[in-house]
């Protein structure tokens, strides 16, 4: 965070900024680098003299371990998810925006690659949700009861499922907002709740990726020809990443492919990539790439998903999806205005609400006799 991204060196502004003297700083060095060896007398015995060669952050890693070329994009798909497009050398403002400009990884090359990040709060964690509250019995059920609706578009029903259960992140950045399902009626049944829940992950997707794009055909360093040129695909990983049903969504959602490798563990991978070319197993990507193929089985192969829903369809889904965010943004925080003040907050009046008075009344009576008999209880037992 104290690094300035043009430098790649500590920024003088940053560090009196926050009062941090640069001199207790460690160097800045490559993410494939010889950084030491393990030399703990009491830690990591059998770790002893194993040179350290890597060091990389997650979502950086899992670019490295998709092999994330210039112009690519990934999707991590865990209890959250992070799409980060990478930009190669180019340093793109997404000033605006709402994404992030971020450094990829350095290799011994000392080519630097940069990328922009986008970040959605709640991705598995909405199976988790679905899961707890009885909807579903396993992860593996919400994609089979998802499934008839992804292969029969005509059975989709106006419902959508916001999971903003602490907030919401791009673009919309709101604390306040909270989850909501908008359009149930009597005919909704799990099948239902199941595809919105999947769809709302792909939503915020579709809604990152088409920033990304907005950015890149903003950047004035790029060639005219590289504005046009749309993302082509998506490549995904993480766990949610295994349910095929939540892969066709969210291309039906974006319109673009989405690609996931037989190696979906790619975090993992990508810092034994940068810990494979620091210690000098491979000069570069390019050459750990085709390592790594030439040692996996032919015959197990990416699998591509194509979008098969219509345009039309697509952005009317859209709209109806941006309604139903609007809905839930700033709840939290107009609820807590209307239990204080008793009002909403859009009246200009300071209103006293007198059917809060018994509740407060009861509740200061409640905490006074809470109190009293513990009293009573704990003094009989010190007695």
């Amino acid at each position: 965070m104290l690094m300035d991204i043009n430098t790649l060196k500590w920024s003088e502004e940053l560090c009196e900024a926050f009062g941090v003297p640069i001199t207790i700083l460690p160097s800045i060095c490559p993410s494939a680098h010889p950084y030491g060896t393990v030399s703990h007398p009491e830690l990591f015995q059998c770790l002893k003299g194993i040179p350290i060669t890597g060091c990389v952050g997650d979502q950086q890693s899992a670019c490295l371990g998709q092999m994330l070329m210039e112009s690519e994009l990934k999707n991590t798909l865990g209890t959250g998810a992070f799409l980060v497009l990478n930009t190669g050398s180019r340093i793109i403002s997404t000033s605006g925006t709402g994404l992030l400009t971020t450094v990829l990884y350095q290799l011994p090359d000392k080519t630097t690659y940069y990328g922009i990040e986008g970040a959605i709060g709640v991705a598995g964690q909405v199976i988790d949700f679905l899961q707890s509250n009885g909807i579903i019995n396993s992860p593996k059920e919400c994609s089979k009861n998802a499934s008839e609706i992804v292969r029969n578009n005509s059975l989709l029903k106006d419902l959508y499922f916001v999971s903003s259960f602490n907030g919401l992140l791009f673009p919309h950045f709101d604390p306040t907002a909270r989850g909501i399902i908008v359009g149930l009626t009597q005919a909704t049944n799990r099948n239902d709740l199941c595809y919105a829940a999947l769809e709302g992950v792909a939503m915020q997707t579709s809604q990152i990726v088409d920033a990304m794009k907005a950015s890149l055909s903003g950047d004035q360093d790029i060639k005219d020809d590289e504005k046009n040129s749309p993302i082509e695909k998506i490549k995904v990983d993480g766990g949610l990443s295994q349910s095929n049903e939540m892969l066709q969504i969210m291309a039906d959602c974006c319109g673009i492919v989405c690609e996931r490798p037989y190696m979906i563990e790619t975090t993992s991978l990508g810092a034994a990539v940068a810990a494979g070319i620091g210690y000098g197993l491979w000069r570069n990507l390019k050459e750990a790439q085709q390592y790594i193929q030439s040692r996996t089985d032919n015959s197990k192969q990416s699998d591509l998903f194509k979008p098969q829903m219509s345009s039309e369809t697509r952005n009317e889904r859209q709209l109806k999806w941006q309604e139903a965010v609007t809905r839930a943004e700033k709840w939290s925080d107009q609820h807590d205005e209307k239990k204080i003040t008793g009002k909403s907050s859009n009246s200009s009046k300071v209103e006293k609400n007198p059917e809060t008075i018994p509740f407060y009344v009861g509740l200061a009576c409640g905490i006074f006799l809470g109190v009293l008999i513990s009293k009573i209880k704990f003094g009989k037992k010190s007695a």
